[in-house]
């Protein structure tokens, strides 16, 4: 396909993908990666997986013309652990001009009386740190806020239904959320918890701090 539309550039992201940058290099097309996180370090993946992207995040500078990252701190660790600079494009967030939804009527939810929390439900995100601690929260401590838990996985069924077990009838679980339905979500956050381990700059982050 990429040797019929001769695209300008084609751009892969993670490391693990960083051995496809010969398929476009040998079509003439450059390339660029974006490692977003060192995935090396994900506690997901076991060891076999581990050394094979160990040694991708080490050959990615060669693998592509050009290596980039959205975090300075992802760009530091890089240089440190494998001896080579790369690039960073940090990303940005921009927040709709008016938003329209009913979505915390339809949650039953009130502007500023939640607590949001927005990714994949998998365990290096730790939604089940959060459920487990607000669930110890006595109510009188709470004083009638809840906690929204915006997101899913589909391949972490267990682990999700884990999750929904250890929370208490203060916990709200919508599911996935998209458009003026997430971005009401997030301008009427009391605040945003991200629990999370490993990655660069989470977008949902920044689309917290842009809504305020």
């Amino acid at each position: 396909c990429a040797r019929r539309v001769r695209p300008d550039v084609a751009l892969f992201f993670i490391a693990g993908n960083s051995p496809l940058c010969l398929i476009a290099r040998a079509a003439g097309i450059p390339t660029a990666i974006n490692i977003d996180g060192l995935d090396s370090d994900r506690e997901k993946w076991n060891r076999p997986a581990k050394a094979y992207l160990r040694v991708a995040e080490r050959l990615a500078p060669r693998l592509a013309d050009r290596v980039i990252t959205d975090s300075n701190a992802v760009a530091h660790l890089y240089e440190r652990r494998y001896g080579r600079r790369i690039g960073v494009i940090p990303y940005g967030a921009d927040v709709p001009d008016h938003v329209r939804s009913d979505v915390l009527e339809r949650l039953d939810l009130e502007p500023r009386r939640y607590v949001l929390f927005v990714g994949r439900l998998e365990p290096e995100n730790n939604p089940h740190l959060l459920v487990e601690a607000w669930a110890r929260l006595p109510t009188r401590r709470t004083r009638g806020m809840k906690l929204v838990v915006v997101g899913g996985a589909p391949y972490a069924s267990d682990y999700i239904e884990r999750v929904r077990r250890a929370a208490d009838p203060r916990v709200v679980f919508p599911g996935y959320v998209f458009g003026p339905d997430y971005w009401q979500l997030q301008q009427n956050a009391y605040l945003f918890c991200a629990p999370t381990e490993v990655g660069g700059t989470h977008p949902v982050i920044l689309e917290a701090l842009a809504a305020g």
